[in-house]
């Protein structure tokens, strides 16, 4: 999670930070830091108060059964949002890698609807 995390903040922080201002994004990008690591050091806390060893645990210990549900919901649609982000980038990268490789590929009957320009 925290892979596809960081993955996802180094591609948009550029364009942040060109359009807050280079030393307005820069505050802010130390605040969201020390933000973040407040909050995770508040979930250790309850961690260990809890005696729980994983993040659901924490907060089915925290909020009960509904903290569990919104949890398992919210991880369970990051992982649906990567993987359907992930999909449109490889069907949109996927044609035009393989027709600079096989530049004659669109010749072949059957294998050239699958690097056709979109309409």
């Amino acid at each position: 999670m925290a892979n596809s995390i960081l993955g996802a903040g180094i591609i948009g922080l550029p364009y942040a930070v060109s359009q807050a201002g280079f030393f307005l994004g820069i505050v802010l990008l130390v605040v969201i830091c020390a933000a973040t690591d407040w909050t995770i050091r508040l979930v250790v806390i309850n961690a260990k108060l809890s005696g729980r060893t994983s993040y659901i645990e924490v907060m089915n210990s925290c909020f009960g059964p509904s903290g569990r549900a919104a949890v398992s919901f919210f991880q369970f649609s990051f992982a649906f949002g990567g993987m359907c982000a992930f999909g449109i980038i490889i069907g949109d990268t996927i044609p035009h890698v393989i027709r600079s490789i096989f530049p004659t590929l669109h010749t072949i009957p059957v294998l050239s609807m699958q690097v056709q320009d979109k309409i």
